[in-house]
């Protein structure tokens, strides 16, 4: 039996000693996580240029990710977890698919009520 057998006392005794342990290096998890995230944040914004392609804008803090065929609506209600690090994730596993690009905040936010300043 062993620890495969869940009803089992081996594994109820696993189960609490992963999570003594969790709650001794929650820092330390917390921190690594936060930098795994951050790593795959790079590496999409990097594959897709590191800049907003309506104005230039470099700052990260202010680019995100923009569905080019406008269906970021649709695309979010078939998968309701789709926005941030599991946007990301799913954008690699894709292999950075060519219907997404980056935009600013304020261009994508134009370019969904219909056309970015930029552009006229």
């Amino acid at each position: 039996m062993g620890r495969e057998d869940k009803n089992s006392i081996e594994y109820k005794k696993f189960l609490i000693q992963k999570k003594e342990s969790y709650h001794r290096h929650k820092k330390e998890i917390a921190k690594r996580r936060k930098e795994n995230r951050d790593k795959i944040k790079f590496q999409v914004f990097e594959k897709y240029g590191n800049k907003c392609t309506c104005c230039g804008e470099r700052e990260l803090v202010f680019l995100s990710i923009n569905h080019i065929s406008k269906n970021g609506c649709k695309h979010r209600k078939n998968n309701p977890n789709m926005n941030g690090y599991y946007l990301y994730n799913w954008l690699q596993k894709k292999n950075y698919p060519k219907d997404f690009n980056i935009l600013c905040h304020n261009c994508n936010f134009a370019d969904g009520l219909g056309v970015c300043p930029h552009k006229l």
